[in-house]
């Protein structure tokens, strides 16, 4: 899962080397989004398991 996310923001973020803004934007967007994510499922997750609440 790490490794996962780690290499899929990596290949958004060579799209910041493109020539259109509108695919820079796009690739910053996309690799913030997916590290994001790994960010959430690593710490946000653990401690929603941990605290018991059932939805």
């Amino acid at each position: 899962m790490i490794f996962t996310s780690v290499v899929l923001a990596l290949g958004f973020s060579v799209l910041m080397a493109a020539g259109s803004i509108s695919i820079v934007y796009f690739g910053l967007l996309a690799a913030t989004a997916i590290l994001g994510a790994l960010a959430a499922d690593l710490l946000v997750l653990p401690a929603l398991l941990l605290s018991g609440s059932s939805a």
